[in-house]
């Protein structure tokens, strides 16, 4: 219709009538090309916000279930105070707790950037990658991440190679033996500690002090690194997608 229109103006040299239907024409392209657009952005901002919302969901309770199923912090509360026993002149014996944790500092028993979170693989497969996130703050943020996990099996390796098994290094200072717990039915080592003895062996001092060593900074690097590091993505996944204490409150006061 409107060609005809515009033929008809050309043909009657109606240069005004032109003029109207070619800005009418060019008009119409610009709005349909505008509303594409922005229907492209809604799309591409529905998407991101529910990878995002998905993401922060698998990373709470991957936080919550790591929390709940590893002891690392209690291991190393126990292999500090035995460190000190241990390296010291003091007329103690080593609690049942404390040899456990000369038996066990060579365990490395957390998960910490291993379980699988299909958000953040479906954003890294997708085909804009992280730069799905409009968000710069959070894009390096999850990019830092990113990097950190694969970080983590060469840290885990390192420590494990450089660890000695203490009860099979040093059988007559760790006499072993196994035992069925009452509660879950499960099998568990359970070693003796001579104290006399094991100050007075050098090589098992220096590998005990090592492993040690090794633990302390595999709690501080790797699990404690992990769980700041997933708390402040959560958080800034928060912030991004509204959900913060703060927001909400100002919602509130909006209302």
């Amino acid at each position: 219709m409107i060609l005809s229109r515009i033929a008809k103006a050309l043909k009657d040299q109606n240069w005004l009538a032109v003029g109207i239907e070619f800005v009418i024409v060019i008009l119409g392209v610009v709005i349909g090309f505008q509303v594409t657009v922005w229907n492209s952005g809604r799309v591409a901002e529905e998407r991101e916000f529910a990878i995002l919302d998905r993401l922060r969901d698998e990373l709470a309770v991957d936080q919550a279930e790591r929390q709940q199923s590893r002891n690392n912090a209690f291991r190393l509360a126990s292999l500090r105070e035995t460190v000190g026993i241990v390296f010291s002149d003091a007329e103690v014996e080593l609690t049942a707790r404390q040899c456990n944790a000369i038996q066990t500092a060579s365990y490395y028993s957390d998960a910490s950037a291993s379980s699988a979170l299909p958000a953040l693989q479906e954003l890294l497969n997708d085909a804009q990658g992280l730069n799905l996130i409009s968000d710069e703050t959070l894009r390096l943020a999850i990019a830092e991440y990113v990097h950190f996990r694969e970080g983590v099996p060469r840290l885990v390796d390192w420590h494990v190679r450089g660890s000695v098994n203490l009860p099979t290094a040093f059988p007559e200072l760790l006499p072993q033996t196994a035992h069925i717990d009452e509660e879950d039915g499960n099998i568990y080592p359970t070693s003796e500690c001579d104290l006399a003895a094991m100050r007075s062996n050098r090589a098992f001092l220096n590998a005990f002090s090592e492993n040690a060593w090794r633990y302390e900074l595999y709690f501080r690097y790797v699990v404690q690194a992990h769980d700041t590091r997933v708390d402040a993505l959560i958080g800034e996944i928060s912030h991004v997608l509204g959900d913060t204490p703060e927001a909400d409150a100002a919602e509130e006061a909006a209302e």
